[in-house]
């Protein structure tokens, strides 16, 4: 069976190993000299810097709440829909084997946490709501970045199939990799997907503080 053909069948089962196929992905893409490719398993292997460009996949949403203790969570207030949207959107940088580590091991939803500037922000809007505050993200959101992962390998691995790359053994022939590198879509699958104006727009964020709740 070909590296192509092998990692579409493995990409398409429902239990797939998903950090198997993001190495699979590497390898492929390293062999075939695509260095955007490359780049862009890395960081979804590694996880993401703030000077990388983003995959639109990774955008979350949330619920900004404050924790009062009489009542618990409640709704944080702005004064313009505007900038509710703008501090309730995230784009997540963690690796995809540590977001898997975070869904297998901890279940109910997820709270982030915001930078000190940002929380004196809302408490100058909001006096008298100096508490613990977290942006809540539903654990199906981090869930669906897993499974855009797949989509998005299993797209590429379509494309170089439909373009006659499949590779023999471990190994793509000259004229494959002329054709992978001649490919605009195969070559910059990864500016594509990332989308370069709105990556710079929204906040990046990480799930180093993030707590779990029943």
């Amino acid at each position: 069976m070909s590296l192509i053909d092998d990692l579409l069948k493995e990409v398409s089962n429902p239990n797939c190993d998903v950090v198997s196929i993001l190495r699979k992905t590497l390898i492929i893409s390293h062999k075939l000299q695509l260095k955007e490719t490359e780049k862009w398993i890395k960081n979804e292997l590694e996880g993401y810097t703030e000077n990388e460009l983003i995959p639109e996949y990774r955008t979350v949403r949330g619920l900004i709440k404050y924790f009062n203790p009489f009542h618990g969570w409640c709704p944080m207030i702005f004064d313009s829909l505007e900038s509710e949207n703008y501090f309730s959107t995230r784009k997540i940088t963690d690796s995809i084997p540590k977001c898997l580590s975070l869904i297998s091991s901890n279940k109910g939803i997820i709270t982030m946490t915001f930078s000190p500037e940002i929380l004196k922000q809302f408490w100058k809007s909001n006096p008298s709501i100096q508490m613990d505050t977290h942006l809540i993200i539903d654990r199906s959101s981090i869930l669906n970045i897993i499974e855009m992962v797949k989509n998005e390998i299993l797209n590429w691995a379509l494309l170089l199939s439909d373009k006659g790359i499949t590779g023999d053994d471990i190994n793509f022939s000259i004229k494959e990799k002329e054709i992978a590198n001649s490919t605009p879509e195969i070559k910059n699958y990864y500016i594509n997907i990332s989308g370069n104006v709105e990556n710079s727009q929204i906040q990046q964020s990480t799930l180093d503080s993030t707590q779990f709740t029943k």
